[in-house]
């Protein structure tokens, strides 16, 4: 995939500035959290400053930056707030994405206009209930009927910023006649539209200053006007979308690692008394601070390599903008855990900062795909000899070295698959070879942009980390696929069992009745069929 050619070193030293003196001035992220509500007055800072318009024309209240200033703007903001970063990644990646790249004038100039400026807000609706890390399965239809009038019928779920958004761009099977589905529809949908139903806010263990939201999409006419790309190939804009937002995602977790390794050795140099020294000196402390380094340096050669080469308009393979993400969120999740324990009982107070990181971190390997469904999808990838990424770190990274043993993964790869065949019938031995595939094509990447950085001839202290990592993964292919592992039913059958242990463990005993009291209510109606 290709990104914009924008670049603005200005605009992006003064983003950076006037963040930095925002939080310390404007920000208190507890307050944030506790409240689980993103106050008003920074949603409006954020869009007079540019930041809901990261990379939207500056005529449009957008700072119009390059990938490259991106991601380093957005790094920033997660060191101070992930939360905020992740909130600003939505709404520039999969609000204002889609309009400014595939909406038809005149919308999309009034759109972009107002969601850049921060004036309205933008979603983006694909998952649902049952189709969240396949949007393949998606059910929600959007059906052209006798009259030529295209209606959406859907119920999407964990739709980021839906409450507070004016306009959603959604995601449904195309039915343009008979034989079912022909592609994806993405359509644009105003907030307030007749059928558009805003649901209950999903309340998360993380990320609890952005609202959640259930969204019901009920015989909604779509408008040809408000159309996201060619009608049936609605998945193309949606997956445009995806990957810029999982390279932004890659460049927010670096910035939250980055906050995670200057409270950890703030602490650990300064707390003494531990074996007769500092608790920096201790070899366990040392050896968990230089993985996190050696991590966080390494994802960041990757995320800048990638935001650069998509600005010098070269076609990127997905596996790396995959990769930044799903890395990155495995990389800060244990950064943030090892940070608390290196605090000890300090670590584990709300007011010490690393609580809400690791809470906000840990959705990370979830949203914008699961970790291992991401790794399984290069995997298969490569397991159907995908040749773009083996001739891009050929010809981009120089690491054909690497191409080569990752050939070499993949044909043994397929062997032990083969092997397994009646351990694992069907797809189960093939699944599972592609995820273990996965996560050597992700090592493998961040081998090779940990060396292209540090450049071959002289590797750096990181960039030999990233090596050693991808060849201890390498030899996992030659190892047992879990063949201790019990069968799923006689797992399930010992599992159950344990009933007998604990119980049915479940809570029936009310909570707070929030509803209105049915003799308050606009309906007569609601006195007789309210249940307390």
């Amino acid at each position: 995939m290709k990104g914009c050619d924008r670049t603005d070193g200005g605009a992006r030293a003064g983003t950076i500035a006037w963040l930095r003196d925002y939080g310390a001035k404007r920000l208190n992220s507890l307050l944030i959290d506790t409240r689980r509500c993103i106050p008003p007055y920074i949603v409006l800072d954020f869009g007079n400053a540019g930041l809901l318009g990261l990379q939207a024309p500056t005529e449009m209240g957008g700072l119009a930056l390059s990938n490259l200033d991106a991601v380093a703007v957005l790094a920033q903001l997660a060191a101070i707030d992930l939360n905020l970063a992740a909130f600003t990644v939505v709404h520039n990646c999969l609000g204002v994405g889609p309009v400014m790249r595939a909406a038809r004038e005149p919308t999309r100039s009034e759109i972009l206009a107002e969601l850049a400026s921060g004036r309205k807000l933008g979603a983006f609706a694909l998952t649902e209930p049952v189709a969240g890390s396949n949007p393949n399965g998606l059910q929600g239809t959007a059906v052209l009927g006798p009259d030529g009038r295209l209606k959406l019928n859907a119920t999407k779920m964990w739709i980021g910023s839906a409450g507070w958004s004016s306009y959603i761009n959604v995601f449904a099977r195309y039915i343009g006649g008979p034989g079912g589905s022909q592609g994806t529809s993405a359509h644009i949908v105003p907030v307030g539209t007749p059928g558009l139903r805003i649901g209950p806010e999903l309340l998360t263990m993380g990320m609890r200053g952005m609202v959640q939201n259930v969204v019901h999409f009920e015989d909604v006419a779509l408008e040809e006007r408000y159309q996201l790309g060619t009608q049936g190939e609605g998945m193309a804009v949606a997956k445009d979308a995806m990957m810029l937002t999982r390279l932004a995602l890659g460049a927010a977790f670096l910035g939250a690692m980055k906050r995670c390794l200057q409270l950890m050795t703030r602490y650990t140099e300064r707390r003494t008394g531990i074996c007769a020294g500092r608790l920096v000196d201790n070899p366990v402390t040392r050896v968990r601070t230089c993985t996190i380094l050696a991590q966080t340096i390494v994802l960041e050669q990757l995320v800048t390599f990638a935001a650069s080469a998509l600005d010098r308009q070269i076609d990127v393979p997905e596996e790396l903008l995959i990769v930044a993400k799903a890395a990155g969120s495995e990389f800060l999740w244990q950064a943030s855990d090892w940070a608390l324990q290196a605090l000890g009982g300090r670590g584990y107070l709300e007011s010490n900062i690393i609580t809400q990181i690791m809470r906000d971190a840990r959705v990370g390997r979830i949203f914008e795909g699961p970790t291992e469904t991401l790794l399984h999808h290069i995997g298969s990838r490569l397991m159907l000899s995908e040749g773009t990424l083996l001739d891009f770190l050929a010809r981009q990274l120089d690491a054909a070295d690497i191409a080569a043993k990752l050939v070499a993964a993949r044909d043994a790869m397929k062997t032990r698959c083969v092997g397994l065949s009646e351990s694992y019938p069907g797809r189960q031995a093939r699944d599972y070879g592609n995820f273990v595939l996965g996560a050597i094509v992700s090592k493998g990447i961040l081998h090779a942009a940990g060396r292209h950085a540090g450049r071959k001839e002289t590797p750096s202290w990181s960039a030999r980390w990233a090596a050693r990592i991808f060849e201890e993964a390498v030899t996992k292919v030659d190892e047992d696929i879990d063949e201790w592992a019990l069968p799923a039913n006689d797992l399930l059958s010992r599992v159950n069992g344990l009933t007998t242990d604990i119980g049915d463990v479940e809570q029936s005993m009310p909570g707070e009745e929030w509803r209105l009291d049915p003799y308050l209510r606009v309906d007569a109606n609601a006195i007789d069929n309210f249940v307390w």
